[in-house]
């Protein structure tokens, strides 16, 4: 699943609810923090296909929902991934509505996105599936290495210039003012110790 921080409330979407799964799940769950006795509430989805792996964000006024994977039965009825690059803002007093496609598939992107201003979310590498299948593992190049920017206010797609590594499933933090992406995957089944830091001044 994704998640993110809008004021107090934490909202989650999405995801599997076993590893074997052939469909990802369509809901989405909010819990405000700022209550002691709070529980978690069920709201109305989005109003895209189900996905798990796909990328949260917020710019404290709003939840955001990029890419990800829809799923379904093969031939062989194992789950197979449909890739999704379109892209959703849930606000509380107004619900969901669809925001422009990313220019990019970016599938398990670190997540949360960064909100490096007020107005901008920044996505960095995650997988496009333009190398599904590929062999032998072992020399996979990796995922893109560049980065997507959503601007909040104008809902325009940029393209943010390049980074040093490829990377999915792995989390996003702010920490003394910059962005912290641990761990994760650089490649299709190889998860790396590297530790990244995104200066943000």
């Amino acid at each position: 699943l994704s998640g993110a921080l809008v004021g107090t409330n934490l909202y989650v979407a999405g995801g599997i609810d076993k590893p074997d799964a052939v469909t990802a799940l369509h809901t989405f769950w909010s819990l405000d923090l700022s209550k002691s006795e709070a529980t978690w509430k069920a709201l109305e989805p989005w109003p895209g296909k189900e996905r798990m792996l796909a990328i949260a964000g917020s710019d404290d006024r709003s939840f955001y929902l990029f890419s990800g994977a829809a799923l379904h039965k093969d031939e062989d009825g194992k789950p197979a991934r449909e890739w999704l690059k379109d892209a959703y803002r849930y606000t509380p007093d107004k619900g969901w509505e669809r925001l422009p496609d990313l220019p990019r598939v970016a599938v398990a992107a670190p997540s949360p996105a960064m909100l490096i201003s007020p107005h901008e979310l920044l996505i960095a590498s995650g997988d496009d599936g333009s190398k599904l299948g590929f062999k032998p593992e072992t020399e996979h190049p990796g995922f893109p290495r560049d980065t997507l920017l959503f601007d909040t206010v104008t809902n325009a797609w940029h393209q943010a210039g390049p980074i040093p590594f490829s990377r999915a499933t792995a989390p996003t933090t702010e920490w003394q003012g910059d962005f912290i992406i641990p761990n994760g995957e650089a490649r299709p089944g190889y998860r790396t110790n590297e530790v990244w830091r995104l200066e943000h001044r």
